[in-house]
């Protein structure tokens, strides 16, 4: 259906145009930092085609051989299946380069194939995660976002570019039938990964059984006698004149832990309804330090039995404490708490937190600071209007991704093709508050008046570059209030440019002269 839409484009003229518009929208969408993109891989309509037709076959012979491996594994387990799965990822022995793979993880590797044609996933994982390089069972958890394949966004641009020229709907309406298609598969592979999810934890806990059972074992027979005594490890085998001391044993542990446990119920109990009455508009009471009977406003800290004390009385506590591995007693009940684990409440703290903007995504320390700053922007006034320079184009790609993740509307102009229609969209409508473009080529005549916030991605070396792009929002017929956003990452060559430049707005405010080009004096104040 679609190499019969794409036939029916007359010459190289409307050729070249549905290639240049294809890879226009892929490039919006995915974004040029994506280097294995399919918008890489042609030029022309049977490049495109050739793409089309190796992608689509290599994602169902995937989707084949995945169905079959899950029909295998999805069945009621025996104890055969449970040593390769024990050997593998459950018990492995350590010190063992090449284990042998078991059907659950050779299943596992087939939904990750799968799951990276069907979808474009992006994944993410935090700076803790990153620096555990220990793996658990099937490694860390893997975090990020399933998003359209360039299949499926090619297959949609198709549909919708021959739509709107009017083109024989039959192929249309085949088309969107394969776009369904790829909704049942994306429904498919939720339920076929919860499948082996399930299947997983069944295994798991009967492996858990299985531990339990080798925990503790009553010798039978004499030759299970003679095994534990000429083996020492074997600690799980049992005699019959040991049980009544291991039954007192456990007895003993059973009623220390469920003491344990009440006492710990008990405290958490009293912080949630300490969190209830904090939350609470009329509070029930206000409560005091029990030690010098002063009221907890400003801050204070908790000890592990909940009883809170007021910073002055706990230094006071904490200075009879010999090192900081020591514990302190609660002056309430006598409870030991380390002195670690003793938690400061700052109320005002917490409330900044909560009214703070959250960014959605993992990104970089400064992607992530320029996004929450556009986002207060929106915040603040809804109809504001704001500019985004960097020096580094792929780094306004990034930064894209973060404001599509954040519903952030924006448009980017990337060179000086898309310089007058991007901007002249910019101005005319409502919807866009962002407009992301290279501090070059923002540097140049520019006049948007229509703009108060600008933002440097980093910045810039030269300063009359950037009062430059400052002047393009300050110019005549300009009626708001100007602000200036900077961002820099602090013990940097970027914050001494920052510095050495903070001074130029107050000095000139506009078009500046040669005289502020970098000097020597200046290159040697950056590199100190």
């Amino acid at each position: 259906w679609w190499w019969n839409l794409v036939k029916t484009l007359k010459g190289e003229e409307e050729q070249s145009t549905f290639i240049r518009n294809l890879k226009i929208f892929l490039s919006d969408v995915i974004g040029n930092s994506v280097h294995n993109s399919i918008v890489y891989r042609f030029s022309n309509p049977l490049g495109l085609q050739y793409c089309i037709v190796t992608a689509l076959d290599y994602l169902l012979d995937v989707h084949k051989e995945l169905i079959t491996s899950l029909k295998k594994v999805c069945t009621p387990p025996v104890s055969e299946d449970f040593a390769p799965c024990r050997d593998c990822h459950l018990r492995p022995e350590k010190n063992v380069e090449r284990r042998k793979i078991c059907q659950l993880c050779q299943v596992d590797r087939k939904f990750k194939e799968y799951e990276s044609k069907l979808f474009r996933f992006e994944e993410y994982c935090s700076e803790d995660e990153e620096q555990d390089d220990k793996g658990v069972c099937f490694q860390r958890i893997r975090k990020g976002t399933h998003a359209n394949s360039d299949l499926e966004l090619t297959f949609k641009f198709i549909i919708a570019y021959f739509k709107n020229n009017s083109v024989n709907c039959r192929h249309i309406e085949d088309g969107c039938k394969v776009y369904e298609l790829f909704l049942t598969l994306r429904k498919e592979f939720k339920a076929a990964r919860n499948s082996w999810l399930l299947q997983n934890d069944y295994i798991n806990a009967l492996d858990e059984v299985d531990m339990a059972k080798t925990s503790m074992q009553l010798c039978s027979d004499e030759t299970d006698l003679s095994s534990k005594n000429s083996d020492p490890n074997k600690l799980y085998l049992v005699t019959t004149s040991q049980m009544p001391s291991m039954l007192l044993q456990f007895k003993s542990d059973a009623i220390t832990y469920e003491k344990s446990f009440k006492h710990k119920l008990g405290r958490l109990f009293y912080l949630n309804n300490l969190k209830k009455a904090d939350d609470m508009e009329n509070k029930p009471f206000d409560e005091t330090c029990p030690v010098c009977n002063e009221a907890l406003k400003n801050a204070w800290a908790v000890l592990q039995c909940g009883h809170s004390f007021c910073c002055h009385c706990i230094s006071i506590i904490m200075s009879q404490v010999l090192t900081e591995d020591s514990d302190l007693h609660c002056a309430v009940c006598r409870e030991v708490t380390h002195v670690k684990e003793v938690y400061y409440v700052d109320p005002e703290k917490m409330k900044r937190i909560k009214e703070s903007i959250e960014v959605k995504g993992r990104y970089s320390t400064k992607i992530t600071a320029v996004t929450k700053c556009i986002l207060e922007i929106k915040k603040n006034d809804p109809f504001a209007k704001s500019i985004v320079f960097s020096g580094s184009v792929d780094l306004l790609y990034t930064i894209q991704d973060a404001f599509t993740a954040n519903h952030i509307n924006y448009c980017c102009v990337a060179d000086k093709s898309e310089l007058k229609k991007n901007l002249a969209e910019y101005k005319l409508s409502e919807d866009l508050n962002v407009l992301v473009m290279p501090l070059q080529l923002g540097a140049n005549g520019l006049n948007i008046t229509e703009a108060s916030h600008v933002l440097f991605i980093e910045p810039p070396m030269i300063k009359s570059v950037k009062l430059q792009g400052i002047g393009r929002l300050h110019r005549f017929g300009q009626d708001k209030k100007i602000t200036v956003h900077e961002f820099f990452i602090e013990g940097t060559i970027q914050e001494k440019i920052y510095h050495m430049n903070r001074d130029a707005i107050l000095e000139d405010q506009g078009e500046c002269s040669a005289k502020s080009n970098l000097t020597v004096n200046d290159l040697l104040t950056i590199l100190g």
